[in-house]
């Protein structure tokens, strides 16, 4: 379970490091709706802004820094509240169950065919012998 976490963890930190984190700040703009959230709406407005003023090292900066607080911050709730993954375990072991399931049921069929092949292919020779020699 512990190598879940960690590979799970791993790949939302490489989520996070290849985020357009301006467009994720565009869509949380849009998703704010009511009078309460106007005072946030208006400082992500300016944080936006004074972004589009940056100079291109600036924004390499802030933009790296935003992502390293990301990854900290899930990190840590992460840490603090561990996710419950033992049902992710089970139908992962239910859907190995049933993919070996099928193949030895499709081993059985083909040992059959091939089975009554062999005692098909016995019998003609057989009745051909037989005739040959009579």
């Amino acid at each position: 379970m512990a190598d879940l976490q960690k590979f799970i963890s791993d790949k939302l930190q490489e989520t996070i490091h290849n985020a357009d984190v301006m467009g994720m700040l565009q869509k949380l703009l849009e998703s704010f709706q009511g009078e309460e959230s106007e005072g946030l709406k208006a400082q992500l407005k300016e944080i936006m802004e004074q972004y589009e003023e940056m100079a291109d090292s600036e924004k390499e900066m802030f933009l790296t820094y935003i992502k390293e607080l990301l990854a900290r911050k899930l990190a840590k709730h992460f840490q603090n509240n561990p996710p419950d993954l033992s049902k992710v375990e089970d139908v992962l072991a239910g859907a190995v169950r049933d993919q070996m399931i099928y193949v030895a049921v499709v081993v059985l069929i083909v040992i059959g065919v091939v089975g009554m092949s062999i005692v098909y292919i016995r019998g003609l020779i057989g009745e051909r012998y037989v005739t040959y020699f009579n």
